[in-house]
């Protein structure tokens, strides 16, 4: 096991990076197909049930493949971070870092509440698979987050009567995702000073030394120390950042498993211990409401 991630992350989390390969390297042989709107009106007309189905599929497919994305993104994230240590980069550390808060925040922004939704919803879902229903069940507030999550973008112009498609500023989602003692955020903007040439970067590389008549400066690089210096004050945050950019993909994956659907089925979900996870007691707690 990699004693960098160790290091950062602690060793439960290395092992469950471990298990997070097999999940995505199984995970990315699944393919999914999407029907076209008049394809699907038109079997909806003849076979309400079918139509049902076919919905369903496609929606909880879209919770699969964006939970699996992020996954991939969030490990490629880690894998970065792990390295840049290794390598003694801070300015490479501090990027990744900062690209895993974004990249974690993003994706809970989307996915915090579909767990819970799943949960409560268990029986109704599983109804559309297992018997005739009397009208189309459908979720809208569900598929556009999924649809925003994946398509939303600066290259569409912006809307206001599709604004699905509306990317959000990252602070939005980081201050969705912060507590009340807004660490998340003041630990962003601490990276940021690193990442943009600010004083924070700077001064990185100079080593000043007084005298009375001026000061002494000697370019230097100090990125093994300062390295030391920040994973030892960022120990608890570290943890809040590896489980923001892996737990709410997983806990979606987690969600699916127990709808028991043959083709939602993934592989090595059980891998993952959540049941004594703050995370998942949550999203039962969620799931009462």
């Amino acid at each position: 096991m990699n004693k960098e991630l160790i290091k950062l992350f602690g060793r439960d989390h290395a092992l469950l990076c471990l298990s997070l390969e097999l999940l995505i390297e199984d995970e990315k042989k699944q393919s999914y197909f999407f029907m076209n709107k008049s394809e699907y009106e038109r079997i909806s007309l003849n076979n309400l049930k079918y139509g049902n189905q076919i919905f369903w599929i496609e929606l909880l497919s879209r919770v699969r493949f964006s939970s699996l994305v992020n996954l991939i993104r969030s490990k490629k994230w880690i894998d970065g971070i792990v390295l840049s240590l290794m390598n003694n980069n801070l300015l490479s550390f501090c990027s990744n870092l900062r690209g895993l808060i974004e990249s974690g925040s993003d994706a809970n922004y989307t996915f915090a509440a579909i767990p819970a939704f799943i949960i409560k919803e268990l029986d109704d879902i599983k109804s559309v698979f297992n018997q005739d229903s009397p009208s189309i069940l459908t979720c809208k507030p569900l598929e556009d987050a999924l649809i925003h999550y994946s398509h939303a973008g600066s290259h569409i112009p912006r809307s206001d009567t599709s604004k699905v498609y509306n990317s959000k500023q990252i602070k939005t989602y980081i201050e969705y995702s912060d507590n009340k003692d807004q660490r998340l955020s003041k630990f962003y903007k601490f990276l940021s000073g690193y990442v943009h040439p600010s004083r924070e970067s700077i001064l990185t590389y100079l080593n000043i030394n007084g005298h009375e008549t001026g000061e002494y400066l000697t370019v230097e690089d100090a990125d093994s120390n300062e390295l030391e210096i920040l994973i030892d004050n960022s120990i608890g945050i570290l943890n809040r950042v590896f489980r923001l950019g892996v737990y709410p993909a997983l806990l979606n994956l987690k969600a699916l498993s127990l709808l028991e659907i043959d083709q939602l089925k993934i592989k090595y979900i059980d891998a993952f211990n959540f049941e004594d996870t703050a995370e998942w007691k949550q999203v039962i707690e969620m799931s009462k409401n």
